[in-house]
């Protein structure tokens, strides 16, 4: 049994709510689960938030990507963790390839079939 705690950021309220019925039917309760209705990018994130984020959407536009990948990083850290995006995204790509290593410390990607592994 996993003491694992999720925090779900979905602003779409219909999909929202599809979430947390999977969820509940999982057999995940109410302590462990929050659904925020909110999209990452309007929600503030505290440091060592998480050791796991996954992402399934990320924004098409170049800075709010950039702005996304700052935030979830800084929420991993001080102490590690690490961020899954689960689809392709081309902007993602062509953003890790010209991201200076000043912006991430530390940041290691790695790709996993169409996934991309932040750590």
């Amino acid at each position: 049994q996993s003491s694992l705690r999720l925090i779900v950021l979905e602003a779409d309220a219909e999909k929202a709510a599809q979430v947390r019925l999977v969820l509940r039917e999982a057999g995940i309760s109410a302590d462990r689960l929050a659904i925020l209705p909110a999209s990452p990018l309007e929600v503030e994130l505290p440091p060592y938030l998480a050791s796991l984020i996954l992402v399934d959407d990320a924004p098409a536009d170049e800075a709010q990507l950039m702005s996304l990948l700052k935030k979830i990083y800084a929420a991993l850290r001080p102490y590690g963790g690490s961020a899954v995006w689960n689809t392709p995204s081309k902007p993602l790509a062509e953003i890790i390839e010209k991201l200076p290593t000043t912006e991430l410390p530390g940041a290691e990607w790695k790709q996993h079939g169409e996934a991309m592994l932040l750590t």
